[in-house]
């Protein structure tokens, strides 16, 4: 599989850009200071679901080196800087790069963002710097987009940083219509709050479906688990 061949498990998410928006993952469950084992569990699902057979691949480790290395630097800062929003800064100021690299896709920044709540979640405390987090995440995402935008339809950028980072090819196949900038693919507080209901829902469904004893209630719980996450496949779906 090359850095562009898309991953069976979702075809719209490439190696590349699954190693981007985990690595984000693991620093977004770095913020508040503590990895406990259920959001490395759920990290080590997503892993297995995007990079299947590279899973175990020497360069997926190596990955995994850096990946840890950063979270563990920054879940270290938090014995210097005692203020959520400088934690946050510091975690945006790691996941700027990544972020960079799936920005311009509409469908992956929508299930990359599905996949943030979902760490977030993983250990039932979705925290204050957490969301703090998703949110600077959120206006930096719409930020850039907005700059791309402007770079695709003709008009100066405010800032040329962004524009190394625009792939018109993308932004036309995400469905931009000539000279029109359209107001869809915004990362709104609607999304992310429908998003984590759904998140929520379907971690209850599953925790239920695990804990149940009988046969027939485990079936009904995972037909409903099942039922829920198509659903939230087919919200993330650019529209």
């Amino acid at each position: 599989m090359t850095e562009d061949t898309e991953t069976n498990g979702n075809p719209s998410i490439g190696f590349e850009q699954a190693k981007a928006i985990l690595k984000v993952a693991y620093l977004l469950a770095a913020t508040d200071g503590e990895i406990c084992e259920r959001e490395k569990a759920q990290f080590r699902e997503l892993m297995k679901h995007l990079f299947e057979k590279r899973y175990a691949a020497i360069e997926v480790m190596t990955y995994l080196e850096d990946v840890s290395e950063e979270a563990n630097k920054l879940i270290d800062l938090r014995s210097f800087y005692s203020k959520e929003d400088e934690i946050v800064q510091a975690f945006v100021s790691k996941a700027s790069g990544p972020l960079s690299r799936i920005v311009t896709d509409p469908y992956v920044i929508r299930c990359a963002f599905a996949i943030w709540i979902s760490i977030c979640c993983a250990d039932n405390d979705y925290s204050k710097i957490e969301r703090m987090a998703v949110k600077e995440m959120q206006r930096l995402v719409n930020r850039k987009r907005s700059h791309n935008l402007s770079f695709v339809l003709g008009m100066p950028s405010a800032n040329p940083v962004f524009d190394n980072i625009v792939n018109i090819n993308r932004m036309l196949s995400g469905g931009l219509s000539k000279g029109k900038a359209s107001k869809s693919h915004e990362i709104t507080d609607r999304f992310l709050s429908d998003v984590e209901k759904r998140v929520k829902k379907i971690g209850e469904l599953h925790m239920k479906m695990e804990s149940a004893t009988e046969a027939d209630m485990k079936q009904n719980y995972k037909d409903m688990y099942d039922f829920e996450l198509e659903t939230l496949k087919e919200f993330l779906e650019v529209k």
